[in-house]
């Protein structure tokens, strides 16, 4: 007999949960999916582009703009969506970071130039600083 509802459910429907190494690459693969529509894209209606310049002047801007700092929350909640309930918090904690850092590598898979660096937003936001080397330091205003 099952332990708990959702065991129940899911051998009632004759599915077998997902193992842990299969989610990790769906995951990641969603991860970095949502990371990019959310950073990079327009959205279906333009709802992201929306979404950005309701968000640009707050806190919230910064999550948005930052392809890295994005796959970290997004990475969080798929890990608890595929994980929650099944490992301890901490693991699930874990696999998000897991997540994230693989969005990452599928990201500058995919946006390879000579500098093998992720591109910067394209909107500026209050809440990023850009780290300039001393040549290209700009002249103070």
């Amino acid at each position: 007999m099952p332990s708990t509802p959702a065991a129940g459910r899911i051998a009632r429907s004759g599915r077998r949960p997902l193992g842990v190494l299969p989610a990790l690459g769906i995951g990641a693969l969603a991860t970095w999916r949502v990371s990019r529509l959310i950073v990079a894209e327009d959205g279906p209606a333009q709802l992201v582009v929306r979404l950005r310049r309701a968000v640009d002047a707050t806190p919230l801007a910064g999550l948005m703009d930052c392809f890295a700092c994005t796959s970290v929350w997004i990475g969080l909640g798929t890990s608890a969506v595929l994980f929650g309930g099944r490992l301890p918090v901490r693991d699930v904690g874990v696999a998000g970071l897991a997540l994230s850092g693989a969005a990452l590598l599928v990201e500058s898979l995919m946006t390879r130039d000579d500098s093998g660096l992720l591109p910067e937003p394209e909107v500026d936001s209050p809440l990023i600083t850009v780290i300039t080397e001393p040549s290209e330091a700009r002249p103070p205003s």
